[in-house]
């Protein structure tokens, strides 16, 4: 392999890793956002059974 090629090879896998890397963390941004919108969710529900009249009759019990 010459000097050039060599050079080349190094450059294209800096490259690609640096791809690997904004993807990871864009990816990492999603599933953030999304456990995020999922933990909202969850409190919206818990909150909603909190106050349900179920939960008032097993607490007055």
């Amino acid at each position: 392999m010459s000097s050039n090629s060599s050079i080349s090879f190094q450059k294209a896998l800096l490259l690609a890793s640096l791809h690997v890397a904004e993807d990871l963390v864009f990816l990492k941004r999603a599933v953030r956002n999304r456990l995020d919108s999922l933990e909202t969710k969850a409190k919206g529900i818990l909150t909603e059974l909190d106050s349900s009249p179920l939960a008032r009759l097993t607490i007055d019990q």
